[in-house]
């Protein structure tokens, strides 16, 4: 493949057209002069996007349905549980129960929101890294502060706002 090939399409050696200068668009790719097995590589890439796509898709389907059935699993467990203390004619145990699986749903919650905060936040430094070094001359990297300071609040809302009372 020539140098050039893959560059015309971003408007190198571009014909003008009966409309006038030609911009990003199809009229500056000439396939005519290009080598041969071009079109097959790029059917086999757009193949592989599909079925990849397709199985990723997938995949992310599967792993829904089993976690509403983990799920499930885990409130028919907590009600059987709750029943049979109910059934013990001890009230103080039911509420005691209740309360320490409302705390570990607290905890569990916390602890998801302060890691998806700290994701979040190292996602966005690495992407701030990523663009000051495609375009250093700009300040496109500041974009990056968006999920930097999605990533903060998070951080915020884990560690100091749904902080139990009790410790």
């Amino acid at each position: 493949m020539p140098v050039d090939a893959g560059l015309r399409f971003f408007g190198e050696r571009c014909e003008k057209n009966a409309t006038g200068s030609p911009t990003l668009s199809s009229d500056c790719l000439n396939t005519q002069d290009l080598p041969e097995g071009i079109g097959f590589m790029s059917t086999a890439f757009w193949l592989m996007i599909a079925v990849t796509s397709t199985a990723f898709f997938t995949f992310l389907i599967f792993v829904i349905w089993l976690e509403g059935r983990q799920k499930e699993r885990q409130a028919h467990y907590r009600d059987e549980m709750a029943r049979k203390i109910a059934e013990a004619d001890d009230s103080s145990a039911i509420m005691d129960y209740v309360r320490s699986t409302e705390k570990a749903d607290a905890e569990r919650v916390r602890v998801k929101t302060t890691l998806a905060g700290l994701i979040t936040a190292a996602v966005a430094a690495g992407l701030m890294v990523f663009l000051h070094q495609i375009a250093p001359g700009t300040s496109v990297y500041l974009v990056g502060l968006i999920p930097l300071l999605v990533g903060i609040v998070l951080l915020f809302m884990g560690e100091i706002m749904m902080k139990s009372k009790d410790n």
